[in-house]
């Protein structure tokens, strides 16, 4: 790549990489929040049904994400229902998880004039990927971004040599439990870490190798332990997925996981197009993409010891959405929120390689970022403007009806009572009605009626 010298300055490549973030994701500042969750987290937070109390496990839960809870209670006893604060929250910590990947992309870095321009493009590029814009956008996707952080926070402390074994057991253990109580995503920190001690790290000894990895074997193994609850019982997200899994043959488990690797995949080399609510794929294409690449991910990983670490944790980081896709947990069976964790090791393998390329000039890589910076600005737009995200959505994604009622919700909203009421009956065409459709149903009812009784007989106009 060159001689990096005009990034050479670590300070100025925080500044820089602060004031680009703040800039593509400006319209934070102007966004309410979402009627996707958001709204019914702030009615839950004003009534007291989320309290401090509520951060105590329970048995039979789908989730367990007492963090993530914990830094909406804080945000709502400081500033209330306010949705600028809850959205600051959020892009800080997105902000403070890019600077984490510039760091640890520093970290896997040896001295050199490339070392901290590489960095830079790393955490750049994950700052302003399109694909990460949903958990900075979504209130409620702050799970990912919480998560991550203390996932990455975890990752420095593997890769820091210089921290005898002890100390950094002891750090890891909290940092890997404040990140799986975040979000249950960090899971695969159980295949990343003894893979990497035992393929990079040679400096590491034996000792210490056993201490970290059995670190977190006892923190997975505490938090599994922990989601049974006061009564032992397996809890409800667990148990969709041992449950679906077992009604399915091998043949079809592996297809499925290929063609949904082969998918997010894709979506981490080429995002678009963007959609908040993918409920399909095509298959057969992608479980042909998820096999070359399985071929060209260990074909890499055995020839290039620099790549191992990034390919470890893209990999592995896929493994909690896929079974979520198994379990059918989530309402969109695929989702762009899913690769936050994934998208850090993308990030790192893009700064890692630059660090290594000799051949490329220097300003490319950095201009090949503008267009991802523009289509997120545009997303984070779209976020700003309900109606015409979901309108997006619909379009996109026609066949769920979900989407169509969220839609319909939205234009109520804004005035639009014939456009929702047209929304409303393709979802009632899919046979679908949930809470929201049946409270479009009663606002739509109401506003007609009261229309009715305002309007004069047509009998006494003629009078």
């Amino acid at each position: 790549m060159g001689n990096m010298s005009l990034f050479a300055n670590r300070k100025i490549n925080f500044l820089l990489l602060i004031d680009i973030t703040l800039l593509v994701y400006l319209s934070v500042f102007v966004s309410a929040f979402s009627s996707l969750d958001d709204t019914g987290l702030m009615e839950d937070l004003q009534k007291g049904a989320l309290n401090f109390a509520s951060l105590a496990p329970s048995g039979g839960m789908t989730y367990l994400r007492p963090m993530t809870l914990l830094t909406y209670l804080v945000d709502f006893n400081l500033w209330g229902a306010h949705p600028v604060a809850f959205h600051l929250t959020n892009l800080i910590l997105h902000l403070a998880n890019a600077c984490l990947v510039y760091h640890l992309c520093r970290t896997c870095l040896p001295e050199s004039p490339k070392r901290e321009g590489s960095a830079f493009l790393s955490a750049l590029f994950f700052a302003v990927s399109p694909l990460n814009s949903e958990s900075v956008l979504w209130v409620s996707g702050r799970t990912d971004s919480l998560c991550c952080f203390f996932f990455l926070c975890s990752l420095l402390v593997v890769v820091n040599e210089r921290l005898a074994p002890l100390s950094a057991a002891g750090t890891l253990l909290i940092l890997y439990s404040f990140s799986l109580l975040a979000k249950e995503s960090s899971f695969a920190l159980l295949g990343i870490v003894p893979f990497y001690l035992l393929t990079v790290a040679d400096r590491r000894t034996r000792v210490a190798k056993w201490v970290l990895s059995g670190t977190v074997a006892i923190v997975s193994a505490s938090y599994l332990l922990l989601r049974l609850g006061p009564r032992g019982e397996l809890d409800s997200g667990t148990s969709k997925i041992v449950t679906k899994i077992a009604h399915q043959s091998v043949l079809e488990l592996a297809y499925k996981s290929l063609a949904a690797f082969g998918f997010y995949l894709k979506k981490m080399a080429w995002p678009f197009p963007l959609n908040l609510a993918i409920q399909s794929i095509y298959e057969p294409f992608y479980a042909a993409v998820g096999i070359v690449a399985v071929l060209v991910i260990i074909s890499c990983f055995v020839r290039f010891k620099v790549s191992r670490l990034p390919l470890l944790i893209i990999v592995f980081c896929l493994g909690p959405p896929l079974l979520a896709l198994h379990g059918s947990i989530p309402w969109t069976l695929y989702a762009e929120r899913y690769l936050y964790l994934s998208m850090t090791g993308t990030a790192l393998l893009v700064g890692l390689l630059a660090a290594k390329s000799r051949r490329i000039p220097q300003p490319l890589p950095f201009l090949l970022i503008i267009p991802l910076a523009i289509t997120t600005i545009h997303r984070s737009g779209q976020w700003a403007d309900p109606v015409a995200l979901w309108r997006d959505t619909v379009t996109n994604s026609p066949g769920l009806p979900q989407a169509h009622v969220v839609y319909a919700y939205e234009l109520i909203q804004a005035g639009r009572i014939a456009d929702a009421k047209k929304s409303l009956q393709r979802a009632r065409e899919m046979k679908f009605e949930n809470d929201l459709y049946r409270t479009c149903m009663t606002t739509i009812n109401r506003d007609e009626g009261g229309r009715q009784a305002s309007s004069p007989p047509k009998d006494s106009k003629a009078q």
